[in-house]
């Protein structure tokens, strides 16, 4: 789902796990996200992943929220991979932003109860990065739960059409990521991408 209310498709990459792409452009400028012409009229998504462009890094302060826990080395590893993905694109590297980050373990926490781009109180998920204090022209989000690995997430969003544009946006310069296990295992993952 496109945080601008238009659906990129809800993509199965063969490993079981769907997709949903959502982009929010705060400033005049066009982010590069596409929208696949489907449009998702309901409030809720079905999917295993939903991509939004927002900017988040990746992170773990082994705290417990919620009965959840976050690792700071799989974000890493998913910034890693992001860059990586960007270089053999020929593209710039994406910075880590500590704020952003803080965002997208914001966001991590609340898809396990509400897993779209609007936040549960109504919100579009770009309104976490302002309670962070960040400061965006244009903010994109990727969403995914169930992948066990960064790498799993990873395969996730590079076989999905809008997850990929925002992972290879050139106009994004920014990211955070964020990560929780929840109680019973399962993982929940966000990419919030700024520029």
């Amino acid at each position: 789902m496109n945080g601008n209310g238009n659906n990129n498709g809800n993509c199965n990459n063969g490993n079981g796990s769907n997709t949903n792409n959502g982009n929010t452009n705060n400033g005049n400028t066009n982010n590069g996200n596409t929208n696949n012409g489907n449009t998702n009229n309901g409030n809720t998504n079905n999917g295993n992943t939903n991509n939004g462009n927002t900017n988040n890094d990746n992170t773990n302060n082994g705290n417990t929220n919620n009965s959840s826990t976050t690792n700071k080395t799989y974000t890493q590893q998913v910034v890693d991979l992001v860059n990586a993905e960007r270089a053999k694109a020929g593209l710039a590297p994406l910075t880590i932003d500590t704020n952003v980050e803080k965002a997208a373990n914001v966001r991590a926490n609340e898809i396990q109860s509400s897993f779209e781009h609007v936040r549960p109180n109504g919100s579009s998920f770009s309104t976490a990065l302002k309670e962070q204090n960040v400061k965006f022209q244009g903010a994109g989000e990727n969403i995914a739960w169930g992948q066990k690995t960064p790498e799993e997430v990873m395969n996730a969003w590079m076989n999905s059409a809008g997850h990929r544009a925002n992972i290879l946006n050139k106009s994004f310069t920014h990211i955070g990521v964020g990560n929780l296990q929840n109680s019973a295992g399962t993982q929940y993952w966000v990419q919030l991408f700024t520029y």
